[in-house]
């Protein structure tokens, strides 16, 4: 009998396919499947005692593991791990001016991806830079134990490291009508220190660090209410603050002006 060479070959590739694959099948030469990709786009930013990282999202991550060192060249392997972070994580507890190297790796299905590029920071206190004080303000002060008030007004002039001020200040519910003042102080980086006095009423210092300050004074003259405390907050547009002083007849209340 003719057997044809087609019959032939279709008996060949029906019995050695199927024991090609089963045979590529057990030795693991199975397709593999694709390497999990590595976080990017990886940032740190730097706090008080502390880091923020951020990273960009990767598709099919379930999680997302963090390694850190103050060593630099930090691996999965050296690293100290933070398992099942997310973006933004806020690394705690650290150091200030110490340096810290980090990198982060996601999490699949399928295992862990290899890890993304150093990123580093050290951390430290964060630097708040000086409102924009200069210009016309008014607001008014109320004490709230005897249940008085008046108006405020003020210039205020920041110009290199000098800072300056002229105002008034209404205290005829106190018997003495409209008091005129002056400050003047020294700017150095993110804080100046400042006095201020006014004519037959009182005077004081105070400082402002970034948008907080305080300082202290003394009410004498006509009125002779004696030693105070101040505490306050600053921005662009508002400072507001309160007063309080020592003697136990003293009074106590708010200080609130605007940019105008």
């Amino acid at each position: 009998m003719k057997i044809s060479r087609k019959w032939f070959l279709g008996l060949f590739a029906f019995i050695l396919v199927p024991a090609v694959l089963a045979c590529c099948s057990s030795s693991g030469l199975s397709p593999q499947a694709a390497t999990p990709a590595a976080p990017t786009g990886v940032t740190v930013t730097a706090g008080a005692g502390q880091l923020t990282i951020t990273w960009t999202a990767v598709a099919g991550a379930t999680s997302y593991n963090l390694y850190w060192s103050t060593t630099a060249g930090v691996t999965t392997a050296n690293g100290t791990k933070v398992t099942s972070v997310t973006s933004p994580y806020n690394l705690t507890g650290l150091t200030n001016g110490t340096p810290y190297y980090l990198v982060v790796t996601a999490v699949y299905a399928s295992g862990e991806s290899a890890a993304s590029a150093q990123a580093s920071a050290t951390a430290g206190v964060v630097v708040v830079p000086l409102p924009a004080l200069s210009g016309t303000w008014s607001g008014t002060w109320v004490d709230t134990r005897y249940n008085v008030s008046g108006a405020i007004t003020a210039v205020l002039t920041q110009n290199g490291t000098t800072f300056s001020g002229t105002g008034t200040i209404d205290l005829t519910a106190l018997g003495i009508g409209i008091q005129s003042g002056t400050a003047s102080g020294t700017i150095s980086g993110n804080n100046i220190t400042f006095t201020f006095n006014a004519a037959g009423v009182g005077s004081g210092t105070g400082s402002l660090t970034g948008t907080g300050g305080s300082g202290s004074g003394v009410v004498a003259g006509a009125l002779n209410f004696g030693a105070f405390n101040f505490t306050g907050t600053a921005s662009d547009i508002l400072i507001s603050g309160t007063f309080n002083f020592t003697s136990p007849t003293g009074g106590n209340g708010t200080i609130i002006v605007n940019k105008q």
